[in-house]
């Protein structure tokens, strides 16, 4: 049990991310790679804020969640508005296009070097448990740290599953995905809807830095790897499902420290990239994804 919760806890980490892709994904029709970057400058804000400060938890979460937001909305408005505009005055329909992968990894990397001039290179621990030791849990034993990022991904992947399929916003969300000319016409506003969507991923995504980097410490470079396994862990469960992203890299995760245990740490890696090339192989809506026919 002990190995199945640290595999799970790996595999939070990863579902927080992949619901950031998801957010970006149903609003937009783009996955935002600049996704994982924001829990990265949130475990930077609280690893500042944390040390020696004395403020509340909801302080810190409360400003993480505003520097998130307002640094996903500067990317949609400069990395995705741009391309958006441009084919809609070229073609007529602002749909997404593959150009905004290269804007979005290009955001990315700018967020990552105002990372590195603001904190620097060097690891940062994030206190947000005073003692951080195994205590007994369920027949195994677990860290603090651990159990909270397992609740808060399960929590949130539950909230944004109901939000998307009850909520007025997140069905024309969906309506979006579908159909973005379709809904248009419909009267959704889908440049408004795009906003939102980088909006609240961004500042979901940086709030819970704070719980992330309790387990993983503010590292700048691990960044990139979350971004990775983040979006290999989306694929498993399947693009636009917060089900499946939670369920998906909950299996990742498992199968990595699995992995570590009984072949060696060196392959932890490698189970991931087996397990993306077999879903597309295999299965390549993801588990929980539905498969779509396109004209040719």
């Amino acid at each position: 049990m002990t190995l199945l919760f640290a595999g799970l806890a790996v595999g939070a980490v990863y579902a927080i991310v992949a619901y950031g892709y998801n957010l970006t994904y149903t609003t937009s029709g783009v996955l935002n790679f600049a996704t994982a970057h924001m829990t990265m400058v949130g475990t930077f804000i609280a690893a500042s804020m944390l040390t020696g400060s004395g403020m509340p938890l909801w302080v810190i979460v409360g400003a993480c969640l505003a520097v998130g937001a307002a640094v996903g909305f500067l990317v949609e408005l400069t990395a995705v508005a741009p391309l958006t505009s441009y084919r809609l005055r070229r073609s007529g329909t602002g749909g997404a296009g593959h150009g905004e992968l290269v804007t979005t990894v290009g955001a990315s990397t700018v967020i990552t070097g105002l990372a590195f001039i603001l904190w620097g290179s060097d690891p940062l621990r994030v206190p947000l448990f005073t003692q951080d030791d195994r205590f007994p849990f369920l027949g195994g034993q677990i860290r603090p740290s651990d159990l909270a990022v397992i609740l808060v991904a399960v929590a949130v992947g539950l909230v944004l599953h109901f939000w998307t399929r009850r909520s007025r916003l997140g069905l024309a969300s969906l309506a979006q995905t579908e159909d973005r000319d379709a809904a248009m016409l419909q009267g959704i506003n889908v440049r408004l809807l795009s906003s939102l969507g980088f909006t609240l991923a961004g500042g979901l995504g940086c709030a819970l830095g704070v719980v992330v980097g309790s387990k993983t410490l503010a590292v700048v470079g691990f960044a990139l790897v979350l971004a990775i396994k983040g979006f290999v862990a989306l694929t498993l469960g399947g693009v636009g499902s917060h089900l499946g992203a939670m369920i998906g890299a909950g299996v990742l995760g498992v199968g990595e420290v699995m992995t570590a245990r009984w072949v060696g740490t060196d392959y932890r890696s490698t189970i991931v990239f087996l397990i993306f090339i077999a879903v597309l192989l295999l299965r390549p809506q993801g588990l929980f994804g539905t498969a779509r026919g396109r004209t040719v």
